[in-house]
């Protein structure tokens, strides 16, 4: 979808953690800043979660760092007066 939009598509609808970049260097615009799409929920499995190797561990919490449990969207603020 964000390849259609950069390439003069039209209208479509993103996650707003897809189009940060593109409408900061001013390749994309807001056009319905006031519209919001569905909420996107993130799960991670893992089998158990006894002996979690380090590496899935550090992923584990960039993901809760990332997308975990705000109440705002940290992209929609990036965009500042951009929206």
């Amino acid at each position: 979808m964000l390849a259609l939009a950069l390439a003069g598509g039209g209208v479509v609808g993103l996650p707003s953690f897809v189009a940060l970049h593109a409408v900061r260097a001013g390749q994309l615009a807001w056009v319905l800043p006031q519209w919001r799409g569905t909420v996107l929920r993130l799960f991670a499995a893992m089998p158990t979660r006894k002996h979690v190797p380090a590496r899935t561990r550090l992923f584990m919490d960039f993901l809760v760092a990332q997308f975990g449990g705000a109440e705002t969207d940290p992209w929609l603020d990036a965009l500042g007066p951009l929206r």
